[in-house]
């Protein structure tokens, strides 16, 4: 009978009790210091750590507390759990107490298999359910769906925390994956014509559907654009490729092509993670995206900036794996990419400049025996070859850019002006706190990630780990405080979330915690995964999985529309409705003549410009309801005999009425009609209603 070898062999063992008994029994400094043992260089990177983790702590309580004086609140949460971060690594970073590791036995490992199929049984049992949960037509999610998802999300967690072989590794990637279509897909389900982001109709109306219809992009003559995105089709094209190949509806293919593309980016933040670290630490780094707020609504409300996030990843992937010297394959890859970044979304293309300058600076600044990062400055100069040409010949932007730069410089060196607080800053604290915990959570295990990667000496690991995160951190607080145009901060905590935070969330819960000073862990390259040495960790990294998960997912920063914590405020609605497609079918068969109506500010702008297209056919024309500041229907200023195209829902979820300031987040002022409305429009003959939608002619005269 043959005996099943086990990764802690005898002698391996031994060696390491030695190992380890060396390193207690020498003295500081002489011949013991080299080798494993701990080096005065390591001892000096761990003091230096700790004392920056105090000044972050103390930075971040005080900056917490201006804040508070002057009115963020909408960011107040995320300043403390940089503090709670460093407060954490301070508590976590104690000298450790020596132990011996024994080598797992047979046993062990057969129990830990048995773990991890049970895990594995009830990981699909709770997502079956919360698909089970979600009803067709229902405009939003449970919060029993959020519990669920966030349950399989533990599981994930303690599956990841059992590993003890890379064997394991794909198997529990494809658990995530699964999890990651749940929550980036659900969406789709529930909502019957889809949802997206705001602009989604604009994009297919003017460029999906034509493109579609004469085979070719709007906009054929040179810097002639009349819609800016006629210069950056590629996610249309997409767009128009599925409808092509699946058969889809325009629209449902729009928002189906964001699937794939957010799928592709939780692979490659684990390739990522694991090429710096371990692959338990890209595990969970890929874990903690699929349940990151922000990518969530990007993945599940398809917008240029959903399909940017992938040429991204790969393009920083290829720059890490040219970390060693350049190689012509990555080179040669990195022009596609770039290509399709550049055509994709202008914004993320000028920001991706800043995440690569920000990562050749951090591989300078570390220092190292390679200390050029020459894959990061092909990828640079490749994709600035690109956008130069793309800025010449295509978009002619060119010479925008130098004016936005010149504004930048003048707003710069002028007088500096603060940028006003945002409206989500005047709402209730609470509501604040509990719509923001899933993002302070992430937070805080990101600064965590970043002082255990400060206390480690791997030069690699510093430069791709912190390099990105720092620079899109510093952008987007310049964004908040500044008036500065297109540095929108909630634009970059995407970007942020993807290739800042869940990498640095994942180092920080797959890190076995600080090793003795000088024992700088380089990147795992054997096929053995080091076994979970305490339990009770594992069931508290499930625990912050599972509630992280939970409150990100359930918060109206992933979508108003599936939020349980709304709070009952108005907001805009995205989509499109059953009652909705039918008003308008009926009033382009009602309407024979030069009609003005009126619509309704909630009714989705797929069926405003579909009224628009029938009604122009009769020299018809339409028009926004006009609302009076306390929420009632400006009468006076509707023409007599003129129609309204009424919708109930205005009243629940409600619609935006003004904007505070153009291109801000945070800037738009959410309103709902008062219920005054409904016997002022008693007085109006009604000639359609089909329950939430109405249509109401005005008399002739007054």
């Amino acid at each position: 009978m043959t005996t099943r070898s086990t990764p802690g062999d005898a002698s391996g063992s031994s060696k390491r009790i030695v190992r380890a008994l060396f390193r207690r029994r020498s003295p500081r400094g002489g011949e013991a210091n080299k080798g494993p043992g701990p080096s005065r260089k390591g001892a000096r990177t761990g003091r230096k750590t700790r004392l920056f983790a105090w000044v972050l702590l103390i930075l971040s309580t005080g900056t917490s507390g201006a804040f508070f004086i002057i009115g963020f609140h909408s960011t107040l949460f995320l300043l403390v759990s940089t503090a709670v971060g460093s407060a954490l690594y301070l508590w976590i970073d104690r000298p450790p107490v020596p132990e011996l590791e024994v080598a797992p036995s047979p046993d062990t490992f057969r129990r830990r298999r048995v773990v991890r199929l049970f895990v594995s049984m009830l990981f699909f049992l709770f997502t079956g359910f919360s698909l089970l949960v979600l009803v067709p037509d229902s405009y939003g999610r449970s919060v029993l769906y959020n519990v669920l998802v966030a349950a399989s999300a533990a599981m994930i967690a303690v599956r990841i925390g059992l590993i003890a072989d890379f064997r394991n590794v794909p198997s529990t990637l494809a658990h995530i994956l699964v999890l990651a279509a749940n929550l980036f897909g659900s969406n789709q389900l529930v909502f019957p014509f889809g949802i997206g982001g705001s602009d989604a109709p604009t994009h297919i109306d003017v460029l999906v559907k034509p493109i579609l219809a004469t085979g070719h992009v709007p906009g054929t003559v040179p810097c002639g654009f009349g819609f800016d995105y006629e210069a950056f089709p590629a996610h249309h094209l997409l767009a128009v490729a599925g409808t092509l190949l699946g058969g889809m509806d325009p629209a449902r293919s729009y928002y189906a092509m964001a699937l794939p593309g957010a799928i592709t980016c939780v692979v490659v933040v684990f390739l990522l993670v694991r090429r710096v670290s371990t692959a338990r630490a890209g595990l969970f780094a890929a874990l903690v995206l699929s349940g990151s707020s922000y990518f969530v609504y990007w993945a599940s409300h398809a917008a240029p900036l959903s399909h940017a996030a992938v040429p991204i990843g790969f393009l920083l992937y290829g720059a890490l794996r040219m970390s060693r010297g350049l190689d012509l394959r990555f080179v040669i890859l990195s022009v596609p990419f770039s290509i399709s970044l550049v055509f994709t979304h202008p914004y993320s293309s000028t920001l991706f400049i800043a995440v690569l300058i920000g990562l050749i600076v951090a591989r300078v600044s570390v220092g190292g025996p390679r200390r050029i990062p020459w894959g990061a400055l092909a990828t640079l100069v490749v994709f600035l070859t690109v956008l130069l040409l793309h800025w010449i010949y295509y978009s002619c932007q060119l010479s925008e850019a130098g004016r936005l730069a010149a504004q930048y410089v003048r707003i710069i060196t002028s007088e500096p002006e603060l940028s006003p607080p945002a409206v989500y800053d005047r709402l209730p604290l609470s509501d604040i706190l509990i719509n923001t915990l899933g993002d302070s959570i992430l937070v805080s295990l990101g600064v965590l990630g970043l002082l255990k990667v400060l206390s480690r000496e791997g030069a690699t690991r510093k430069a791709f780990l912190l390099g990105p995160a720092l620079t899109l951190v510093s952008l987007a607080i310049i964004g908040l405080l500044s008036n500065l145009a297109y540095l929108l901060p909630n634009r970059m905590y995407v970007i942020l979330q993807f290739v800042g935070l869940a990498p640095l969330a994942g180092y920080a819960l797959g890190s076995r915690g600080k090793p003795p000073p000088g024992g700088s862990s380089p990147p795992q390259r054997r096929s053995r995964l080091p076994p979970v040495s305490r339990r009770v960790t594992a069931v508290a990294v499930a625990l912050v999985v599972a509630f992280f998960v939970f409150m990100s997912t359930a918060s109206n920063i992933a979508g108003f529309e599936t939020s349980a914590f709304t709070g009952n405020r108005p907001y805009v609605k995205l989509y499109v409705t059953t009652s909705e497609a039918q008003s308008v079918q009926w009033l382009c068969r009602y309407v024979a003549g030069p009609d003005t109506v009126r619509i309704s500010l909630s009714v989705s702008a797929f069926i405003v410009h579909e009224l628009q297209a029938c009604l122009k056919l009769h020299n018809g024309t339409t028009n926004e309801l006009l609302v009076t500041e306390d929420g009632r229907i400006d009468v006076n200023r509707t023409a007599p005999g003129s129609m309204i195209l009424f919708s109930r829902f205005d009243f629940q979820p409600g619609f935006q009425s003004a904007i505070t300031g153009a291109g801000k987040h945070g800037q738009g002022v959410f309103q709902r009609l008062n219920a005054s409305v409904l016997p002022q429009l008693g007085d109006f003959n009604k000639v359609y209603d089909n329950g939430p939608l109405e249509v109401f002619r005005t008399p002739s005269s007054r």
